[in-house]
């Protein structure tokens, strides 16, 4: 019973509280958004005022009376003082940042001053865990960066939860918080696994049927050695030239030359499909690395050849959110056919 009403509070509480408190990407605080409340030491120090309030007027003790009331005021003090340190700031969430699957991604936050009050600290609540922002913006410096990292998330498009910010500031009596609802995704592309890769030739871009002497392999064809520069892949360098002291060289292959195909999916159906798109995550980031043109078939989802950068997000983004139920459909068609 006292579970259930709990959850019942906290979800009224994120309903209501925190979507009429969060503001979009640039969160500004003020009284339509900030909470603040006293922190256990300030319920302890209001506790021994209202006791030598109580106290002083039972006795008449005007020396007990005046200590209640210079705590009282001390509390109001640093009611106001904390709540214009808090207000002062302006949290300005960006986009985060695309990673992958085993790594940590970053979440970066610019944060702004009007500088009123120096010092003080700011933390930083997401997913359960804290961030701590010490506060050095003075006077004339109104602008500093601020980066989380997140903890790891499995493949896909993730909606981060709400990110607390509060301070105390002063004596330490008030606490005051806010909260901010980033608007964008988490993107997470899959971890990547190392495999050659194998381009298919297709009679017809829509039904997909290929044809049968059609398959390109990506072989190392080299034809030469020559001068290196800076847009050559980091793989391309010659290190047995370079062992000999004959300088940065790098290889010249041709096998990426008039080369364009499709890399698909039902190749690896014999693999868990994480296993999959990991295969396929190094091969698009390969394949757009040596200017190659590719297309990229998952079953139900293709993306036409292309190269650059603009083709190489989007083929990580149809890999990030690709989904087992388009899988299926994928083994589906290939067991009918």
């Amino acid at each position: 019973m006292i579970t259930s009403i709990k959850k019942r509070y906290w979800a009224i509480h994120y309903e209501w509280v925190v979507k009429k408190a969060a503001a979009q990407q640039a969160q500004g605080f003020g009284l339509h958004n900030t909470f603040i409340l006293p922190t256990s030491f300030g319920w302890s120090t209001i506790a021994v005022a209202i006791c030598l309030f109580v106290l002083g007027t039972n006795y008449q003790n005007n020396i007990v009376l005046s200590l209640s009331y210079l705590l009282l005021a001390l509390n109001l003090l640093s009611l106001f003082h904390n709540y214009f340190f808090f207000t002062q700031h302006k949290v300005d969430v960006t986009r985060p940042i695309p990673d992958y699957a085993n790594r940590k991604p970053h979440l970066k936050l610019s944060i702004s001053s009007s500088g009123t009050y120096s010092g003080g600290e700011l933390n930083f609540i997401i997913e359960g865990l804290i961030y701590n922002y010490p506060v050095s913006i003075k006077k004339g410096h109104h602008k500093d960066n601020f980066d989380i990292r997140l903890p790891k998330h499995p493949r896909g498009i993730h909606y981060l939860g709400k990110i607390t910010v509060n301070g105390i500031y002063g004596f330490g009596l008030f606490k005051c918080w806010s909260y901010i609802v980033p608007d964008d995704p988490l993107v997470v592309y899959p971890a990547v696994e190392k495999q050659a890769a194998i381009l298919h030739k297709m009679n017809d871009d829509v039904s997909g049927k290929e044809a049968s002497d059609s398959q390109i392999s990506i072989s190392d064809n080299l034809q030469g050695i020559r001068q290196h520069q800076k847009t050559d892949p980091l793989h391309h360098v010659s290190w047995k030239h370079v062992a000999k002291g004959q300088g940065l060289l790098s290889k010249d292959f041709n096998e990426s030359t008039g080369i364009s195909g499709w890399l698909l999916l039902r190749d690896f159906l014999d693999l868990p499909i994480e296993k999959a798109l990991m295969i396929l995550c190094f091969q698009v980031q390969e394949l757009s690395r040596d200017k190659v043109s590719f297309g990229l078939d998952l079953g139900s989802h293709k993306i036409l050849p292309n190269s650059g950068e603009k083709h190489l997000k989007e083929c990580l983004l149809s890999l990030a959110s690709y989904s087992a139920e388009s899988n299926n459909n994928a083994k589906a068609a290939t067991i009918a056919s």
